[in-house]
């Protein structure tokens, strides 16, 4: 049965303390002159790491810039999660330009999305961090920062896959189908212009060549109706469709 007699007193137990914290400072101290710091650092990280409980999550750091040329994936990222703003995002920057026509909206650093593909979760946060750049040497003169930005996909190690070869892949033809219409609109403005252009070389008169571009807009415009409509397959009067290029066979 246990005695409150064999306990031990008090002032054996600071001194117990007191040589245990000793034993620990002289042992820390050994430690710190005798070890570098970069192999103190190896072997904590190492002791870290296999103690560590092991995550099932793999993250991928997507950044704006791929050395001195854009990241491709960055532009395509940012594209499609603009796409995918719900009611629930908390913040956003929204800005425009005296060109353009319509506003820009991106991100504000922090901001987190959640995206579902084929099943998978995949987790998106934005990410904007601050950085000096090399001051020109005057004191008086603050020192001019840069942005660097970036976006972290995290999800499960098992859609790894998924994410490589099919979602990846997906945004990015998100952003080709972005810039193909651009392009395309640029090509009719630049259409416009070239044939007004060609109208005042011809005429010398502004009045006369607009007129002439309305006519010829009208023009095409009539032209486009006619192959939308000699396009379409016919109805035959038994009810079935007969194609235009059928020679009379019904189909």
């Amino acid at each position: 049965m246990f005695s409150l007699t064999n306990m031990p007193s008090t002032s054996s137990l600071f001194s117990t303390y007191a040589s245990i914290s000793a034993s620990m400072m002289l042992g820390r101290t050994i430690l710190n002159d005798l070890i570098p710091h970069q192999i103190r650092a190896y072997l904590f990280s190492t002791i870290r790491r296999y103690f560590s409980p092991k995550t099932s999550l793999l993250t991928l750091i997507i950044e704006e810039e791929n050395g001195f040329s854009r990241n491709e994936v960055y532009d395509a990222a940012e594209t499609y999660l603009c796409t995918k703003i719900s009611p629930k995002t908390d913040c956003l920057k929204i800005s425009k330009t005296p060109r353009d026509k319509n506003f820009t909206i991106r991100f504000e650093k922090g901001e987190k999305m959640v995206d579902i593909f084929q099943g998978a979760e995949l987790k998106w946060r934005f990410v904007c961090t601050e950085q000096e750049r090399p001051s020109s040497g005057n004191p008086n003169s603050s020192a001019p920062t840069s942005e660097k930005r970036h976006f972290e996909l995290c999800f499960d190690k098992k859609h790894r896959e998924i994410v490589m070869d099919l979602y990846l892949p997906f945004i990015l033809s998100k952003l080709k189908e972005v810039k193909e219409g651009a392009r395309v609109v640029n090509e009719v403005i630049r259409l416009v212009y070239n044939e007004v252009a060609e109208e005042l070389m011809r005429t010398g008169d502004a009045e006369v060549a607009l007129d002439g571009l309305v006519k010829l807009l009208k023009r095409k415009r009539i032209e486009e109706d006619e192959c939308t409509t000699n396009a379409r397959p016919k109805r035959h009067k038994n009810g079935k469709m007969m194609s235009n290029n059928s020679n009379g066979r019904i189909a």
